[in-house]
């Protein structure tokens, strides 16, 4: 029906207003033209990435990707002003290809929020009537607008059609995605609560899958484990020729270190902390308590 009605008004505007048309037609062309130049030089760093093996960040192939996504879909837009009609075919192919960034299920935002604070008046608060003097404390209120629980945004697939299909873009939270299996309502979260969830996800899922994987699959040989944890329980020594020593004496005897474990008679090799530990531990604790020590020092003190 959109297609349709604009076809109709790029009709119309041929018959009575053919110049304007010729304008609109030219204009189009040109930013087909650039979006076409832009399109290939992304391509272009792609190819790059691929064939030159560059060592990049993944989240760089992922915003050359969401900038190529962008270009085409301005190309097939602009494309449709000057035909209106005759790009429908092309753009489904195009949002075929994207179809996972406009999965409804993955386009959840979070609910926009009054959030409430309080901060010294200004002069125009004061002139607004909101405050009798400058640095009364006056409440102040804001909306928070939505933000993506699945994609790093959630923005209109055509920003100038405001009846237009939303799309994800940016980073897909993998995540919020598993958590999201269990039931978990994340409309109700906040942007800092969504990025705590997914830290402490990466930060507990692996250790979790590696116990519950290690339940229903097949143990390592006795004696590979026993000289892999003999050398990872040996101190490091000063000297190569200390090194070696100290190694196979761990190696020859590696029930030495069951006495050191936290868990004794289990498979857990994890032991008891050496004095060593806790200067390392609380030291380096230590170390950051100054540095940020310094910083709030920087930005408090006048």
């Amino acid at each position: 029906m959109h297609a349709m009605t604009d076809y109709v008004k790029h009709l119309a505007h041929r018959i009575f207003a053919p110049t304007g048309v010729l304008k609109e037609t030219y204009l189009a062309f040109r930013e087909v033209l650039e979006h076409d130049r832009r399109s290939h030089e992304l391509l272009s760093r792609l190819e790059r990435f691929y064939h030159d093996e560059s060592r990049v960040d993944f989240s760089a192939v992922s915003r050359a990707y969401d900038d190529l996504s962008r270009a085409v879909s301005e190309m097939i837009r602009h494309l449709d002003l000057m035909a209106p009609g005759t790009c429908e075919e092309l753009l489904s192919i195009f949002q075929g290809i994207d179809a996972a960034r406009r999965h409804p299920a993955w386009l959840l935002e979070t609910a926009p929020r009054q959030v409430s604070a309080t901060a010294p008046a200004t002069h125009d608060d004061v002139a607004a009537g909101r405050a009798a003097r400058a640095g009364e404390p006056v409440a102040r209120s804001q909306t928070v607008p939505p933000t993506g629980v699945f994609f790093e945004r959630v923005v209109p697939v055509d920003p100038g059609n405001p009846d237009s299909l939303k799309e994800g873009r940016g980073r897909f939270h993998a995540e919020l995605w598993v958590m999201s299996w269990f039931g978990v309502d994340f409309t109700r979260w906040t942007k800092p609560q969504l990025v705590a969830a997914r830290f402490y996800f990466d930060a507990l899922f692996p250790f979790l899958a590696l116990v519950v994987l290690s339940w229903f699959t097949r143990p390592e040989p006795q004696d590979a484990l026993d000289r892999f944890f003999a050398k990872m329980h040996t101190p490091v020594q000063p000297t190569r020729e200390g090194e070696i020593a100290a190694l196979e004496a761990a190696c020859a005897n590696p029930r030495q270190f069951d006495a050191d474990k936290v868990f004794r008679g289990r498979n857990w090799e994890i032991l008891k902390p050496a004095r060593s530990d806790y200067i390392g531990f609380f030291g380096t604790w230590a170390l950051v308590g100054v540095v940020i020590l310094l910083l709030w020092a920087m930005v408090t003190v006048r």
